[in-house]
């Protein structure tokens, strides 16, 4: 799909913001549906498609969004306290410049989700030290994120590793395990090393494991609606 958002049309933007903003005043927006026909009331992506089984796919192609990005984004609408969820879709469609290249954005999220000095799953998982395996998957998505082919080593090293932490995750019994900061981290991270494949539904899913980690703070939820607005905000017009 053409990662260029609104597919370089100024009036696109409008056409959208407009929307959210009609929704947002007649407070027509609400969270565990995708769209009510009967009600006209949906959450962010239902009240742009008015499909009561969301459409983000069709909507990516039409506003020239990834998928993605578009799953995230409700996915956030969800989980924002309700004062700032009803304003999100609108500061959600505001962020993207028309034409911006949105396609690095979904590996930028990721390395803040791990490694972010204050909300990274890297500091989270601290308790007893730094753990290797967080160094050595911050190494990897650096690779990534320079747009090299990462080394095959390097990979299955990294998969095996993670793979060895899901099977000794599956052995938490005692409700300490879960309270645990480290394991909790080391939970969420399987999910994000998977979305490193970004498949549409992943991204999301790493954010809600993220925030599972940190025990669904509020503040960490604001956290990680603001930096995707600051990464759409900076991502390249081209």
């Amino acid at each position: 799909m053409n990662p260029f958002a609104y597919h370089s049309d100024q009036g696109l933007k409008q056409h959208y913001l407009a929307k959210a903003e009609f929704h947002e005043w007649t407070d027509a927006f609400s969270k565990g549906l995708y769209w009510d026909p009967e009600r006209r009331r949906g959450c962010a992506v239902g009240c742009w498609t008015q499909n009561p089984y969301g459409g983000h796919q069709d909507l990516a192609q039409s506003m020239g969004v990834p998928e993605e990005l578009l799953r995230l984004a409700d996915g956030l609408f969800e989980a924002l306290p309700e004062a700032e969820c009803r304003r999100w879709p609108g500061r959600f469609a505001d962020a993207m410049a028309p034409g911006s290249d949105l396609g690095g954005v979904w590996a930028q999220f990721l390395q803040w989700l791990l490694f972010d000095p204050r909300w990274g799953l890297a500091a989270l998982g601290r308790r007893g030290g730094v753990e290797p395996v967080f160094l050595e998957v911050e190494a990897y998505f650096d690779w990534k994120a320079e747009g090299l082919d990462i080394p095959p080593l390097m990979e299955r090293s990294l998969d095996a590793a993670i793979q060895g932490m899901v099977e000794a995750l599956s052995r938490w019994r005692l409700w300490e395990d879960f309270a645990r900061e480290d394991l909790r981290a080391r939970k969420a991270l399987t999910t994000v090393w998977q979305a490193r494949h970004n498949a549409p539904r992943e991204l999301d899913q790493a954010a809600w494991a993220c925030r599972s980690a940190w025990a669904t703070q509020e503040r960490y939820t604001l956290a990680q609606a603001e930096v995707l607005l600051e990464f759409l905000r900076n991502a390249p017009v081209l």
